[in-house]
């Protein structure tokens, strides 16, 4: 009886020391834990690595949201598309990223950096993407701002679950350049709503597509308010920023080779108080093409 205890206390401290082991190196946590709003992180040797919560870069970074709104709001729409993700209890396809905040790389090209492999504070995580900017010193920001506004726009359409993998996804790329546009049209003035003000914005410059354009007068001017089944995603974000917050719903709802029709169809079957005018919008953009009018959407996952 003793030695068949024996062996069951030995089986016992040998699974506890093997889930211990298991816990310390074959289950890190994926989040690059920081106590600022956005994670900066720089190229060193062998990757990329998290800087230091005290590196004095982070105050030249902070520094420049508080004087730049327009683009500290998209930031804190990134914020509120992870927090509504967990909220909703809908699934990203950029599964790190959703639980992160926005990772930030100083010192690259512009753009988005796929399957960025960071050396953590507290771990090493690889994220899915991460915001490139070219300056390695935050205080160099500004001109550097509408491509990063750009940036955003692409990363929040790949948390919405457009095709990670994808090199040029033509929804990605328009929201990318409707969010520039409208970034350059509010750089020099207070902001108002992402919704009015997108459709002030030019028709030339970032935004030249028809996809890019029908994006911009999707977000102007929406009808307020949404069913209530979809209050848990809602309620993470600003009254003002309803109108992308319905994109990103819209666009999690189509699948990965949606065209801008299929977004369309997927917004006004979510939305049907605004049906008709998406129809228009769709319609305008369309021209020529005989395009369906919204609403049966064919691309729905």
């Amino acid at each position: 009886m003793q030695s068949r205890r024996k062996g069951w206390r030995t089986a016992a401290i040998i699974a506890l020391l093997a889930t211990c082991q298991i816990a310390l190196t074959g289950c890190r946590s994926p989040v690059l834990y920081t106590a600022h709003p956005q994670v900066l992180i720089e190229r060193r040797a062998g990757g990329y690595a998290q800087l230091a919560d005290d590196d004095p870069r982070y105050e030249h970074w902070e520094a420049h949201l508080a004087n730049d709104p327009p683009l500290a709001r998209l930031f804190q729409s990134f914020e509120s598309t992870t927090a509504a993700f967990a909220a909703a209890r809908l699934r990203s396809p950029a599964r790190v990223a959703v639980v992160n905040r926005a990772v930030v790389v100083l010192g690259v090209d512009e753009g988005l950096l796929r399957d960025v492999p960071v050396q953590g504070v507290y771990g090493d995580v690889t994220i899915e993407f991460a915001l490139g900017v070219p300056v390695a010193d935050p205080a160099d920001l500004p001109t550097a701002a509408p491509a990063l506004a750009r940036a955003i726009g692409q990363a929040l359409m790949l948390l919405a679950g457009r095709e990670l993998a994808a090199a040029d996804d033509l929804l990605v790329r328009s929201l990318g350049a409707a969010l520039e546009a409208w970034y350059i049209s509010e750089s020099a003035a207070p902001p108002a709503t992402l919704a009015d003000e997108t459709d002030s914005a030019s028709e030339v410059g970032p935004c030249s597509e028809a996809a890019c354009l029908f994006m911009q007068q999707l977000m102007a001017a929406p009808v307020s308010g949404y069913p209530q089944r979809y209050m848990l995603w809602f309620a993470n974000y600003r009254a003002q920023d309803e109108a992308l917050a319905k994109v990103l719903l819209a666009a999690n709802r189509v699948r990965r080779e949606a065209t801008i029709e299929d977004l369309a169809n997927a917004y006004a079957t979510a939305f049907p108080a605004e049906r008709e005018r998406v129809a228009r919008l769709l319609a305008e953009m369309s021209g020529s093409r005989g395009a369906p009018a919204a609403g049966n959407s064919q691309g729905e996952r």
